[in-house]
């Protein structure tokens, strides 16, 4: 018995709590501290999440392009005859001999705004040296709306509107910035996607113009191949072909007949 206070009175048996009761006890205890050892670990996880993506936007360029597959990798590159900008006609044919640059651009396309002071140093540069031509062509946008983003760069190279995208649907494009390389002979033989450098255009012309050099050079075999790889040694006091006479035969070769 208890007193009001609670205390026991002496000789009183005091309840102990049974084993069951404890491991209740103790289990209505454990989710508390579940919940609170996964908020501690989801909290260090977005944090390292945070530092990461930090890490990435910093030392990530503003904008990268990506080599694409294309299934005009290594067939003829499909005909362009449209209108320049400048109201005269083109064909992509004239300028076979060439590599050419064949670029997807819009006005509205950030990566295009990004890319095309590149790309006018790319024009000029090869104006000086007569390398590679630059074409573009514009891709679901106005041709005001482009005049006002070139000024006056719509001289430096063919810009061809195509208001009915009949050219993007033949190159295969749903997006711009996007560019074809074309090798002299007419051949596409790279896609890339996003914003590009004057160098980095620079850099892969090379590259492929190497490849073009190096598949044109004639292959020189060595004489060594020619020659016989075993010397016959005929056995002494016959011929191995007695039919050319005795005189005519020296270590297997043919020798000249001595009077």
């Amino acid at each position: 018995m208890t007193t009001s206070s609670g205390t026991s009175l002496p000789g009183e048996k005091v309840p102990v709590a049974s084993n069951e009761e404890r491991e209740t006890a103790t289990a209505s205890v454990r989710p508390a501290h579940r919940r609170r050892r996964t908020s501690l670990f989801a909290a260090v996880g977005v944090g390292v999440l945070g530092v990461v993506l930090v890490v990435v936007l910093f030392v990530s360029p503003p904008s990268a392009n990506i080599a694409a597959k294309s299934p005009l990798l290594g067939k003829a590159a499909p005909p362009i005859t449209a209108t320049r900008l400048s109201s005269k006609r083109f064909s992509l044919t004239t300028l076979r001999g060439h590599f050419v640059v064949i670029d997807f651009f819009a006005s509205w396309c950030t990566p295009c705004v990004k890319e095309q002071p590149e790309l006018e140093t790319f024009v000029m540069e090869n104006r000086r040296r007569g390398g590679a031509d630059l074409v573009g062509v514009i891709f679901s946008d106005s041709v005001v709306n482009v005049r006002g983003f070139l000024g006056p760069a719509i001289s430096l190279y063919p810009v061809l509107a195509d208001p009915t995208g009949t050219i993007a649907i033949s190159y295969g494009v749903d997006k711009p910035p996007s560019k074809f390389l074309i090798d002299p002979s007419g051949r596409v033989v790279a896609k890339v996607v996003g914003a590009v450098t004057a160098s980095g255009l620079e850099a892969l012309i090379n590259r492929y113009g190497a490849t073009l050099a190096e598949s044109k050079t004639p292959k020189i075999v060595p004489r060594e191949r020619f020659l016989p790889t075993r010397v016959l040694s005929p056995v002494p006091g016959s011929h191995p072909f007695p039919a050319l006479g005795p005189n005519r035969m020296r270590s297997g070769l043919i020798a000249p007949r001595i009077a």
